[in-house]
């Protein structure tokens, strides 16, 4: 066989055991590099102060609640929920969407009734966030053509990408910042601990990629 020359020797590198504990100390140290800072990417707060407050109307009472605060602490003078329609069973399908569920809910916690407004989305399969923006610009456009900044108030780490998607629908003309109220549901400096923490953050970080590089706005239609 050597003779005929169909065979020969070949040297094949490996890695060693200390070689995969190398290997293993750099994957924890990126690990943890990740669960320290995901979190916070994802859960950004950069508001603009301008004169007008968004609340996402899905948010559970305390984040309208903080929201509320906000409102009558930094000089907003109007303050506009968003949402789609509501599908529970719960007594909360008294309201037809989760705006007008928020603005309910706004009043009951003292806010002035005459500086809420209600926006509600239409009835839509996927990309709710987005089209509940641009329901809002049409409103404003309508309303508050004057208007050049707000703020968005969500929940943990929502905000990135529903500050990115409000700033694609809103456009260059009106400043979009936002405020991300903790989630409750765990810990968010220990966020991997906990289900609700992991399965939020495995959320986003897809929603974050599909925003990133496969949605088009100009295929959404919103009715």
């Amino acid at each position: 066989m050597k003779n005929l020359n169909l065979i020969k020797r070949k040297e094949v590198w490996v890695i060693t055991v200390k070689g995969w504990l190398v290997i293993g100390v750099i994957g924890m140290i990126i690990l943890g590099s990740f669960a320290q800072t995901v979190h916070p990417f994802f859960a950004v707060t950069d508001p603009k102060r301008g004169e007008i407050l968004v609340v996402e109307g899905w948010l559970p009472r305390y984040a309208i609640e903080k929201a509320v605060r906000e409102f009558k602490e930094n000089g907003y003078r109007l303050i506009i929920t968003t949402g789609g329609p509501i599908y529970s069973q719960l007594p909360c399908s008294d309201y037809e969407n989760y705006a007008e569920l928020a603005s309910a809910v706004l009043q009951d916690l003292q806010a002035d009734p005459g500086k809420i407004v209600s926006v509600p989305a239409p009835d839509v399969k996927k990309d709710r966030t987005y089209v509940s923006a641009l329901i809002l610009k049409r409103w404003l456009d309508k309303n508050r053509p004057e208007a050049k900044s707000l703020d968005l108030v969500t929940l943990g780490p929502h905000a990135r990408r529903s500050l990115i998607l409000h700033k694609i629908a809103l456009g260059s003309d009106v400043s979009v910042g936002v405020i991300s109220v903790p989630n409750r549901a765990y810990d968010p400096n220990q966020w991997w601990r906990y289900s609700q923490g992991v399965k939020t953050i495995i959320n986003e970080v897809i929603g974050y990629v599909y925003t990133k590089l496969i949605f088009r706005p100009e295929k959404v239609s919103p009715a």
